[in-house]
């Protein structure tokens, strides 16, 4: 009986590893329910029932893990679609942004006086 309690406890350390590294590498916009340092700090503290609580409740169901990850599948929840929405909307504002700044600097330039050099 030993053995089997001495495996069940490996096992659900590892679990427990798995679910502190997963919370540790999620991207943040995609953790439901709590922000992520809450749920960091649950499955630290709560150890087996925290690992178990990220499973079912907070971790993301589509999460991406590096930058040029694909738009979220077929089917995929509201909350996906938001957050897809969310990223492609703050793309297209660094790029407003970008050429707002490029046309500032333009016409900054134009208004300069010649310098000696030329």
């Amino acid at each position: 009986m030993l053995e089997v309690d001495g495996f069940f406890g490996l096992v659900v350390l590892g679990f427990w590893i798995w679910a502190l590294y997963d919370v540790i590498t999620s991207d943040e916009a995609v953790v439901r329910y709590l922000p992520k340092m809450i749920w960091l700090l649950l499955v630290i503290f709560l150890f087996d029932v925290g690992a178990l609580l990220w499973l079912l409740i907070g971790r993301p169901r589509y999460a991406p893990r590096w930058a040029g990850t694909p738009a979220a599948p077929r089917g995929a929840s509201e909350d996906e679609r938001e957050v897809e929405a969310r990223r492609a909307r703050y793309a297209e504002l660094d790029a407003e942004l970008d050429r707002r700044l490029e046309e500032k600097q333009r016409r900054l330039e134009e208004d300069l006086p010649p310098s000696n050099g030329e």
